[in-house]
């Protein structure tokens, strides 16, 4: 499925980013999540968001070491995303604003203050 046209496509992620930090690379992304998530409580191409949202998650994946706690939040992120749409779909109910995706969206953006980069960031040119 193709991103939104306010997103970039995943793949413009790992086009080389001189004199870029790490941390801007991550703030990037998680502004395009934001955006997604944003998309999702209002109920616009919710199927196309979650998708952008997977696909954001693991860009961030990409640029990071593997951490565990990185991990576990961003599976917790997409996790609390899928299961708020699908409970809210069922019931016929509007998404409107998501506590849990938010408490869900803080955990991730804590758990990337500590992130190192990946070697394929570092090869991107990406810094610490």
């Amino acid at each position: 499925m193709p991103a939104a046209p306010d997103h970039p496509a995943p793949s413009e992620f790992f086009a080389p980013m001189p004199d870029k930090s790490l941390r801007a690379a991550i703030q990037d992304v998680l502004g395009f999540i934001r955006h997604a998530l944003a998309s999702i409580e209002r109920r616009e191409a919710v199927e196309a968001e979650l998708h952008n949202l997977r696909a954001y998650s693991l860009n961030v994946l990409e640029l990071v070491e593997p951490d565990p706690e990185i991990e576990a939040a961003t599976d917790e992120l997409y996790t609390t995303a899928y299961s708020s749409v699908a409970a809210h779909h069922s019931a016929g109910n509007a998404i409107g604003p998501l506590p849990s995706l938010n408490s869900a969206l803080r955990r991730f953006e804590k758990a990337l203050l500590t992130a190192k980069p990946s070697d394929a960031a570092r090869h991107l040119g990406l810094r610490a």
